[in-house]
C-alpha cells in the first residue's frame, strides 16, 4: 500500500471526527446513505454481514451496523493509529488493521451482503484492486456501496483550504465507477448525488446540522434537475451478479 500511503489518515483524524461538526455530519450522512442503499437494493436478508473498507476509527461502521441491524460488521483500516483510536464497538462490530487492496483470504469467501468503501476510493492509487477484492468478498446478489466527493466541489474545497486535496489520487465519476465494475464483473446499479452544498457547508461555520434532515432535503433538491450539480458528494451502488 506504499504507493498511496500519503492518502492515509492518522489519530488526529479520529480526534477531529469527534469534535468537528463537519466531519461528524459527513460520516453520519455516509452511513445513512449506505443504509438506504442496503434497504432498497440489498438481498433483504435479516442481520446482514457487512465489510467496511477504510473504516478509519469505525464511527461510520458502528452507525451503519446499528441502522442495518447487522449480524456482523468488520472494518479494515490501514493505519494502526486509527485502529487503536477506536472507541468500544457495538456487539458484532470489530476493526482490524489491513490493506484494502489485499484482503485476508478469510474475508474473500463470498460471505458479505454489503461491502462499503465510504470516502475511500479517491485515496487509492490503484482502485481496480479494491473492486476485485469486493467481488470476492460479496455473496451473490450482495451490494458494493461507495461514496466519493464530487470532483468539481472537491477542487473548490481544496483550493479554499477546507480539506487537504493532495490526499486524493482519483476523480471518481459514474462512468469511471462503471468501468471499474465491468472489469471486476460487478453490475452497476445506481448513482446518486447527495449533500446539498449550502446545507453541507453550514457545519464549517460551526452550525450544527442534521444528517437525517439532509437526506430529506437532498431528495427534494434532486427532483429539481437544475440543482443536480449542487451536491458535494456522490453515492455509487453496484451488485455482484447471482450467476
Amino acid at each position: 500500500m506504499g504507493n498511496y500511503e500519503s492518502g492515509v489518515m492518522f489519530k488526529d483524524y479520529a480526534k477531529d471526527r469527534k469534535k468537528k461538526k463537519h466531519l461528524s455530519f459527513r460520516y453520519q450522512s455516509r452511513a445513512m446513505e449506505a443504509g438506504w442503499a442496503l434497504r432498497k437494493y440489498g438481498t433483504g436478508v435479516s442481520n446482514p454481514q457487512i465489510l467496511d473498507l477504510g473504516c478509519a476509527d469505525g464511527l461510520t461502521m458502528a452507525l451503519l451496523h446499528k441502522l442495518a441491524s447487522a449480524g456482523r460488521s468488520i472494518g479494515i483500516e490501514y493505519t494502526q493509529e486509527l485502529v487503536d483510536s477506536a472507541e468500544p464497538m457495538p456487539e458484532g462490530c470489530s476493526i482490524q488493521q489491513g490493506d484494502v487492496t489485499e484482503l485476508p483470504k478469510n474475508l474473500r469467501k463470498s460471505n458479505f451482503h454489503l461491502v462499503t468503501a465510504l470516502a475511500l476510493l479517491e485515496h487509492i492509487h490503484n482502485p481496480e484492486k479494491v473492486f476485485n477484492q469486493v467481488y470476492e468478498a460479496l455473496v451473490p446478489g450482495g451490494l458494493f456501496v461507495a461514496t466519493c466527493p464530487s470532483p468539481i466541489w472537491d477542487k473548490i474545497s481544496g483550493a479554499t483550504g477546507l480539506h487537504k486535496e493532495e490526499y486524493h489520487f482519483t476523480d471518481f465519476r459514474w462512468p469511471l465507477f462503471k468501468d471499474f465494475c465491468d472489469k471486476a464483473n460487478l453490475k452497476p446499479v445506481r448513482y446518486k448525488p447527495f449533500m446539498f452544498v449550502p446545507y453541507a457547508f453550514l457545519p464549517y461555520l460551526g452550525i450544527p446540522v442534521s444528517a437525517k434532515f439532509s437526506g430529506k432535503l437532498d431528495a427534494f433538491i434532486r427532483a429539481l434537475f437544475i440543482f443536480r450539480p449542487s451536491f458535494v458528494n456522490q453515492l455509487f451502488i453496484a451488485q455482484k451478479p447471482y450467476a
